[in-house]
């Protein structure tokens, strides 16, 4: 009964010009993982955002439970160099997709505070402009689990 209550009530907010149910801000989150970091200080998290409403919205920044800065990067080719960027917030289109992966856009995790292992969950939280927070939990992987994806290319280099 509450509940089509509130269905009632939302759609007679939008036949008034009020918010539509059509833009409501929906962030679909998948495929997270994180390789066990080389380092004992510094990770990356890779995972899809999917942007499901009507209206862009922007992935403004990120925490994590295991890390005393987590940044989004991209890999930016300079010539023969390419070099990891922290990147400013992302805009992802209304039916878009953004796509972290190895080479391009991921997260960074800085100042790891504790011993990541296969097996362990880091608890990632997205802050978006529009959607809010959602909270993600992240398995840690194997390297190995895509290990041609997964390994920073030689050429690569940190700011």
């Amino acid at each position: 009964m509450c509940t089509a209550l509130g269905l009632v009530a939302a759609l007679g907010l939008a036949a008034c010009g009020g918010t539509s149910l059509s833009s409501a801000a929906k962030i679909e989150v998948t495929a997270a993982r994180s390789p066990v970091p080389a380092s004992p200080t510094v990770g990356a998290v890779y995972l899809t955002i999917k942007n499901d409403s009507s209206q862009p919205d922007v992935l403004l920044s990120a925490t994590s439970n295991v890390a005393t800065q987590t940044m989004l990067h991209n890999n930016v080719t300079n010539g023969i160099t390419e070099t990891m960027v922290p990147a400013g917030p992302v805009t992802i289109g209304p039916g878009k997709t953004l796509v972290l992966t190895p080479g391009g856009y991921h997260l960074m995790l800085m100042n790891i505070n504790q011993h990541l292992a296969v097996g362990n969950t880091i608890h990632l939280t997205l802050d978006f402009e529009r959607a809010g927070q959602i909270n993600v939990a992240v398995p840690v992987v194997s390297i190995l689990a895509g290990a041609s994806e997964d390994t920073m290319p030689a050429n690569m280099k940190m700011p």
